[in-house]
């Protein structure tokens, strides 16, 4: 796939990307660190733009008695509805939002096993620990996140590889559960960009990677062993 447009990045940020690109897209942006870094450049600067100030106004006494006029003379418009005002949301429905991905991202990968498919694999990478109170959870989540996307890269490759050795039914549906996974990893990310500094957040978004990658680690061993 080639690399993700500065569009395209602005419609998935916006919720607007069509979902027939959107799987493919996210999973180019965990393999490709050019195209993750200009993704997460864009959600930065998103959040900076949020914090700034809706208004600034001149301090100067000129300028008050400008808009005093201006106030003065500025005709009554009845409007039926309030502007809309993008508010950040609150942590705690950020914290909601991303334990409900997890949730589907942890049910989506017992979907191999259904049929009896290899039983959970280790990472070999370890699970994120908690962050201690003097840790930066943004420093923290970058180091962690590139170990495991490494590995999914490594991963990713077999399975691509490999695939032909699944059956049919088992291919399409790991298919369908790994975009769920993915979904809960951009989802969680997401989240986590808006509040770079909590450590909750940095906990699922990493949880969220390792799931990824044992799902990932089920699907090789299971084409490389059928």
């Amino acid at each position: 796939m080639p690399h993700v447009s500065d569009v395209v990045l602005n419609d998935l940020h916006d919720g607007t990307l069509d979902p027939g690109v959107l799987d493919g897209v996210q999973r180019h942006l965990l393999a490709c660190r050019a195209c993750r870094a200009r993704s997460d450049g864009q959600l930065d600067l998103r959040r900076r733009l949020g914090g700034l100030p809706r208004s600034v106004e001149p301090q100067s006494p000129l300028w008050r008695g400008i808009r005093a006029r201006i106030e003065a003379e500025r005709p009554v418009v009845a409007i039926d509805q309030a502007p809309v005002v993008a508010r950040r949301p609150p942590r705690w429905l950020l914290l909601a939002a991303a334990a409900v991905t997890l949730v589907v991202a942890s049910s989506a990968a017992t979907l191999l096993l259904v049929d009896g498919g290899p039983g959970r694999a280790r990472t070999g990478i370890g699970a994120f620990a908690p962050l201690p109170a003097s840790a930066d959870p943004a420093a923290r989540f970058a180091e962690a996140e590139a170990a495991y996307l490494a590995a999914a890269t490594e991963l990713m490759a077999v399975v691509e590889r490999e695939r032909r050795n699944l059956p049919p039914d088992v291919a399409e549906r790991a298919e369908r559960a790994l975009a769920l996974i993915d979904q809960a990893v951009w989802e969680t990310r997401a989240a986590l960009a808006s509040d770079p500094h909590n450590r909750a957040l940095a906990q699922m978004a990493l949880t969220a990677h390792e799931r990824r990658l044992e799902f990932l680690q089920r699907i090789a061993r299971w084409s490389t062993e059928s």
